[in-house]
């Protein structure tokens, strides 16, 4: 198996999801990242994510769902982040032992829908599998990613928050701000 690791943003990173300083500056809004409250959030520089020291997300109020907002270096991490945080919501991993690992590859035509794609796979994944999963390593270039994540059988866990039903795409982020990538995704619960 070939070494997983992120890339950088590519080629192909255009159109409307992306919105840059001056333009927000012009509508006078901060960054989605700077809207609500601080977050727990301990960085990571690679695109592996998981264990208990590797968490990057903060959880969003929603009415009646749940979301999660993440910020990283890349595309892939940022999706990586955002994997991690999905299943952190409903699973509490942080004693838990490697069970199985899985790999996949979905393609999209933008960021935003490559993290849904990515997202719901993965727990399409884990609802067929019975499998939470906690590390991910994810090498994701428009209009490809490719993702290799390791989960613990959900039986073995104690849960933390309600069950994920699906990823939605309202208010859904994930966008190049300045030096790093931020996304934002609300869950159905």
């Amino acid at each position: 198996t070939a070494a997983l690791r992120s890339s950088g943003s590519g080629s192909g990173i255009v159109g409307p999801f992306v919105e840059t300083a001056p333009l927000r500056a012009a509508r006078n809004v901060a960054p989605f990242w700077s809207r609500s409250a601080p977050c727990d959030e301990r960085a990571s520089s690679r695109a592996t994510i998981g264990m208990m020291t590797s968490r990057r997300y903060r959880i969003l109020s929603h009415t009646a769902d749940t979301g999660i907002a993440t910020r990283a270096d890349t595309l892939g991490e940022v999706i990586a982040n955002a994997a991690f945080a999905m299943f952190d919501l409903s699973y509490d991993t942080s004693g838990a032992a490697a069970d199985r690992t899985i790999e996949f590859s979905v393609q999209a035509e933008s960021p935003p829908d490559l993290l849904v794609e990515v997202l719901a796979e993965l727990l399409y994944l884990s609802e067929t599998q019975d499998l939470a999963f906690f590390r991910f390593g994810v090498d994701a270039d428009v209009p490809r990613a490719t993702v290799r994540a390791t989960g613990v059988n959900t039986a073995l866990l104690d849960l933390r928050g309600p069950p994920i039903k699906a990823v939605t795409y309202h208010d859904l982020r994930c966008e190049p701000i300045e030096d790093h990538w931020e996304a934002r995704v609300i869950f159905d619960v």
